[in-house]
């Protein structure tokens, strides 16, 4: 009789046991889709907060994306195709009836003869033009290096082996122009980026558009925010613009 019931002991223990570890099992998996499918931060190494996003947020972006291709961003050709994007925005512009302005010359002795008052100004660029586009990117040892130099924690770097879901974002400022005054561009190296320009990834400027009742003096350009790698699984938020800002834009204003 004894020997029975220390068998059923052992019978109930095991089941017990059996239902503890189902249990532990259980939790653990609501955890891990917990995790997988909620945001959720904690500290780097430097002690600032590290954002992470879910799958459930991947998989919503990655639906309304309209454009699969990968471009490339290599440092020999700054954005390659990617600026055809800035592009297309420019050719619609003008098909509004909008007039792409060329750069006085400020040091022009007639011009300034013609213009009593030349006011030199700087403004944010932070007008983001319409929604930005989510595009897949991969970049080139020589960006990943500019970049990685520049962002705070070892977490937030970027690898030439790795693909990133990034936005193409346009940005840019305008100034309304009053009765009598006429507005040009000027150097600015706080703004975002041309597709014009091919001298590396430091190179910054603006392109100025004349609205189509030349009221309106805009300053246009862009920039990549890189927001996390391309995984199906939850992983670092990155989202860092590049160029890195503050984003400014000089322009003068002179009175004729």
């Amino acid at each position: 009789m004894e020997r029975i019931k220390t068998y059923n002991k052992i019978i109930v223990n095991m089941k017990n046991k059996h239902f503890i570890y189902s249990l532990v099992f259980i939790l653990l998996t609501i955890g891990l889709y917990s995790c997988d499918n909620e945001d959720y931060t904690e500290n780097n190494s430097n002690g600032k907060n590290i954002e992470y996003i879910n799958t459930a947020e991947k998989a919503r972006v990655l639906a309304q994306m309209t454009d699969t291709t990968v471009y490339e961003i290599r440092a020999e050709d700054n954005f390659g195709d990617l600026t055809k994007k800035f592009k297309s925005k420019e050719e619609e512009l003008l098909s509004q009836g909008y007039t792409k302005l060329e750069r006085l010359d400020l040091e022009n002795l007639d011009l300034l003869k013609a213009a009593p008052s030349v006011k030199k100004y700087t403004v944010e660029a932070v007008w983001s033009i319409g929604e930005p586009e989510h595009v897949k990117c991969v970049f080139s040892s020589k960006f990943c290096d500019e970049f990685n130099s520049k962002v705070d924690g070892e977490e937030l770097r970027i690898s030439s082996k790795k693909r990133y879901i990034c936005e193409w974002r346009p940005i840019g400022t305008f100034y309304n122009l009053k009765t009598g005054e006429r507005a040009s561009a000027m150097a600015s190296p706080k703004a975002g980026y041309l597709p014009s320009k091919r001298d590396g990834f430091t190179e910054r400027e603006y392109e100025a558009y004349l609205s189509p009742n030349a009221t309106q003096f805009q300053m246009r350009s862009f920039l990549i925010r890189i927001k996390w790698e391309d995984v199906n699984h939850t992983t670092i938020m990155i989202s860092q613009n590049f160029p890195f800002g503050p984003f400014e834009c000089n322009y003068a204003v002179l009175s004729l």
